[in-house]
């Protein structure tokens, strides 16, 4: 039996940005696409989706440009 005791929600993605303006803050995953943030719905934040990311790995591929010697 495997454990996986990651909960995968919005409040613990790399990708979530706190936004004064927004409660639940903003998803910056969209702008890897060329796209605006959006800003993430009530109905989302608790239960996440598929484009979520460790902040560990996000911060590795930000500062390190994706690469570990």
């Amino acid at each position: 039996m495997g454990s996986d005791s990651t909960v995968k929600n919005c409040w613990n993605c790399g990708y979530k940005k706190n936004k004064q303006i927004s409660l639940f803050g903003v998803c910056t995953y969209f702008e890897l696409k060329g796209m605006e943030t959006k800003e993430i719905p009530s109905e989302i934040v608790d239960v996440g989706c598929k484009n979520w990311i460790d902040k560990i790995i996000r911060t590795i591929l930000v500062v390190f440009d994706g690469e570990i010697l």
